[in-house]
């Protein structure tokens, strides 16, 4: 229902009318009267066009301006009234022309003076997720490699960390770029640091409760992440170089501790 507010008379404010928002552009009023069983219908000024002689004049314009392979309706407008077209071209240059065309002139007058909202993907897009206590150990790591390349549209890398803080949650890795080139040694450079430090060293102790939590205190002394593989029997060790050259030094004392522990019952 209508309000008015008050000290304000608003035009066509009637107390009871409903007032429809949101239908397509080519909405008849006889419409409108079958579907409300309204006494009566007064359609608000609003855009009018045709719907199909728009499609015709945007087809035109990305036809002119080259390599349009496919012109798709993804989306009709019912009921949100929102039409949505996806068109393919034959490179993406050519698609980036025209990306530029239509976010240089958002209102073609086929369209009454709305505006387009044009969208380009980017050409490569990976997501990869990696544990919490790995990220807070290589933070450094990745800061470095987000400064390097946070700015470039050729490779860009983000952190996708969730504000509201869940030690369980993982942490999302985005990589996307329109340069194959880039993109692909920027993904190797990112595995590579994913994969973190790999340590050919094992005591059995580290597959039980008792030899994890040695592990898990001497990663905190360190400030790195290490995760015991039991299924290859090594060691992976996640954090700054620095970090990780100390672990290293102090995983072998332990490895040595343990061992001299060890002894056979004849």
């Amino acid at each position: 229902m209508e309000q008015q507010q008050a000290g304000k008379v608003p035009k066509n404010c009637v107390a009871s009318a409903v007032t429809i928002n949101e239908l397509p552009v080519d909405i008849t009023p006889d419409v409108v009267h079958a579907f409300s069983g309204g006494t009566s219908v007064m359609m608000l000024k609003g855009r009018k066009y045709d719907m199909t002689e728009a499609h015709r004049v945007l087809r035109g314009t990305l036809e002119g301006l080259g390599g349009l392979k496919e012109y798709s309706i993804f989306r009709a407008g019912q009921p949100s009234g929102i039409v949505v077209v996806k068109a393919r071209f034959e490179s993406c240059s050519q698609a980036k022309v025209a990306y530029d065309h239509f976010e240089t002139n958002p209102k073609p007058s086929c369209i009454d003076g709305a505006t387009l909202c044009v969208s380009l993907p980017k050409r490569h897009w990976y997501s990869l997720c990696i544990p919490r206590q790995q990220y807070t150990a290589q933070r450094s790591v990745f800061d470095e490699l987000v400064n390097k390349h946070g700015g470039t549209p050729d490779a860009k890398i983000s952190v996708q960390e969730d504000m509201n803080y869940r030690p369980h949650r993982p942490i999302w890795l985005t990589l996307w770029g329109n340069d194959t080139k880039a993109v692909g040694a920027l993904k190797i450079q990112l595995e590579r640091v994913i994969e973190g430090e790999r340590l050919d060293w094992w005591d059995t102790s580290f597959a039980f409760e008792e030899g994890a939590a040695a592990l898990l205190e001497l990663a905190k002394a360190a400030g790195v992440h290490i995760y015991p593989d039991k299924r290859l029997c090594i060691l992976r060790i996640f954090g700054r170089p620095d970090a990780i050259q100390v672990s290293q030094t102090k995983i072998h004392e332990q490895i040595q501790h343990l061992s001299s522990l060890d002894y056979v019952v004849i």
